[in-house]
């Protein structure tokens, strides 16, 4: 994540094209705008299944939400390269100053390779920076001023600018480490040794290879932590085996027979653990 906040304009439940969708796909724009996956420029790598975790949905719901509102122009959306972007993300993003105008350049110039997104760097270089005024006029940043309280947040985030301008770029963050997330792995490992929770999951996703997954949780942890580890793994394997359901356990399709005990056993299963 390369800040600590994110701007959401009061005038988003008035746009014609939030309007028009469904409660919980507004619920779902929301998530996109201020999840953990998200960039200060805009621009991330994302994997529906990341959402379907958090926000305990299927798979196929979350590829639906995404092919809603690509089409409706929300947000930009290439499947094949899992990358995700605003078109209008510089319009209530602008720069602060013209140093972190820079910086974002710099930082699109790994995306420039792709042609969905020449138009987004492009309104980049176009945008002014320092905040907008309320009749859409952009400014130079020109004997620009910043309030205390601006001066604190841009010590926060990454994609912030120094408070003495610095217009050299900051040195890369190191790549995580496998110990990056270590207590949060260990409490994996101590729940996957519990044989009560392994029957648990066995048989509410019976179909669901346990061990496989769980690497790929590892993995997922490693890069994003979570809140409530037991939650967000029965979740992650839900959402697994709603994957596996969509074409049945002899890959020909169909209903599956055991769906409803299965749901019934994760009702039970979901109502006592605890939401935070």
């Amino acid at each position: 994540m390369d800040t600590t906040f994110r701007k959401i304009d009061p005038k988003i439940w008035n746009d014609e094209k939030v309007r028009t969708l469904r409660p919980l796909y507004k619920l779902g724009f929301l998530y996109l705008l201020t999840s953990p996956h998200t960039s200060g420029v805009g621009v991330f790598h994302f994997d529906p299944l990341y959402m379907a975790a958090d926000m305990n949905l299927s798979a196929k719901s979350c590829h639906r939400f995404l092919k809603m509102v690509t089409e409706l122009g929300l947000v930009g959306y290439i499947p094949v390269q899992r990358l995700v972007w605003f078109p209008n993300w510089w319009k209530y993003n602008r720069p602060k100053n013209k140093e972190t105008k820079a910086r974002f350049l710099r930082k699109l110039q790994t995306y420039s390779h792709i042609p969905e997104l020449h138009n987004f760097i492009s309104e980049l270089r176009r945008t002014g920076v320092g905040p907008a005024p309320d009749g859409g006029r952009e400014t130079e940043g020109e004997g620009e001023t910043e309030t205390e309280t601006e001066r604190e947040r841009e010590t926060e985030g990454e994609e912030e600018t120094e408070p003495n301008g610095a217009s050299s770029a900051p040195p890369a963050a190191p790549a995580p480490s496998a110990d990056t997330h270590s207590p949060l792995l260990d409490e994996l490992e101590t729940l996957f040794r519990e044989q009560h929770f392994i029957n648990e999951i066995q048989k509410a996703f019976p179909d669901v290879p346990i061990k496989k997954e769980k690497e790929k949780l590892r993995a997922r942890l490693m890069a994003e932590p979570v809140k409530n580890l037991r939650r967000f793994v029965y979740g992650w394997m839900r959402s697994a085996q709603r994957k596996i359901d969509t074409t049945g356990n002899d890959g020909r399709g169909g209903e599956d027979p055991d769906r409803a005990d299965r749901d019934r056993a994760l009702d039970e299963l979901t109502e006592h653990v605890p939401m935070w």
